[in-house]
């Protein structure tokens, strides 16, 4: 058995057992006010989980095995199940939720966000039903941006980075040549993300998530 088949079937014994946790505290997850607060932290602990086996890939190079693809695949799944949480609720709720999140809940969103921009730029037509991943992510920085106080308010810096992060992106996957060949093209986003990363906190090291070589490229 590979190391990424190892992997793999580590993080679905994981899964399994979060998943036995999640249905004992379902009833209180469903129907106590508080329990939107625990969701919210199984499905972070969910996403950071997968990524263990996604933090020692040669990102440099883009040939990943089917195993390895699945596994990034894995954690892109979770971070865009994490983000849904808030992209999924209705406007009501958003308004009195979302704009009072703590400054690091915005965190966590930001960062799965950044998360799923970045295993596209890498990967590219490697991550299915890309449009709508990369749609979801929109939704998450216009809901940041909505719910700040005013421009300079954090959500709002963090939905603005990740909006440009976005419409980079898109400009190199979806240029209007139609020649490009999303799979086998190198992407590469701006340097300014490098320097407003430092909005965050430096505990956010995306190498951490994804393998070091990725991020040596001046990203």
């Amino acid at each position: 058995m590979t190391d990424s088949e190892t992997s793999n079937a580590v993080l679905e014994d994981v899964d399994a057992l979060l998943e036995t946790w999640s249905n004992k505290w379902l009833p209180w997850i469903s129907n106590d006010p508080g329990g939107g607060i625990l969701e919210f932290h199984l499905q972070f602990a969910k996403f950071c989980m997968s990524t263990y086996s996604t933090r020692s890939f040669n990102l440099s190079d883009p040939q990943l095995s089917e195993q390895q693809q699945i596994l990034v695949r894995r954690s892109v799944s979770a971070a865009v199940a994490f983000v849904k949480i808030l992209t999924d609720m209705d406007p009501v709720t958003k308004d009195e939720r979302v704009r009072y999140l703590a400054d690091f809940g915005f965190v966590m969103i930001s960062f799965c966000c950044q998360f799923i921009i970045r295993a596209c730029e890498a990967f590219g037509s490697g991550i299915p039903d890309i449009m709508e991943t990369l749609t979801t992510v929109e939704e998450a920085a216009q809901l940041m941006k909505e719910v700040a106080i005013d421009s300079s308010h954090s959500p709002a810096l963090y939905g603005s980075l990740i909006s440009r992060g976005l419409e980079k992106l898109r400009t190199i996957i979806f240029p209007v040549d139609d020649s490009f060949d999303a799979e086998n093209t190198a992407l590469s986003l701006p340097n300014e993300w490098e320097s407003e990363l430092m909005l965050m906190d430096p505990l956010w090291e995306f190498s951490t998530y994804l393998g070091d070589p990725f991020f040596d490229q001046g990203i």
